[in-house]
């Protein structure tokens, strides 16, 4: 649990400054990066899994946290910040080129709110540190 903690915090801290890239290059590499440990505490966590469970639910365990992690997580996330970049940014679409066009240049209101929709997911991996706090610590009161 700690490992998932460690690796899903670095992965939150190193992928926060994509939201405030000034260019690809720095949000690619900022996605990338960050990217890597978010991915590494999947065996971290299905070990907390195989450990919190007795060994004839396991594979019930695993297949539970699963489909919670799809519900709440890769099976929404790209209608809803879909959704919400079709609200708050309507004009800013990549053009043929890859290129913003002008209503979402540098210092526009959309460009803004782009930032603030990156900011809000980077913030949203915080919630899963919440909650391996919460599992820790009653691991913990289970142990005493």
């Amino acid at each position: 649990l700690e490992v998932s903690i460690a690796t899903v915090g670095a992965g939150a801290l190193l992928i926060t400054p994509a939201a405030f890239a000034r260019d690809r290059s720095w949000f690619l590499a900022s996605i990338g990066l960050g990217t890597l440990p978010l991915f590494a505490a999947t065996s971290p966590m299905n070990v907390s899994i195989f450990e919190g469970v007795p060994r004839e639910h396991r594979a019930f365990g695993i297949a539970v946290a699963t489909l919670l992690m799809h519900a709440f997580g890769d099976v929404p996330s790209p209608v809803v910040v879909g959704l919400l970049k079709d609200r708050w940014a309507p004009d800013c679409a990549p053009d043929a080129h890859s290129h913003l066009g002008e209503a979402c240049g540098v210092g526009s209101k959309q460009r803004g709110h782009l930032r603030g929709i990156t900011f809000g997911l980077c913030l949203y991996f915080l919630t899963s540190l919440f909650f391996f706090g919460v599992s820790r610590w009653r691991a913990a009161r289970r142990v005493e």
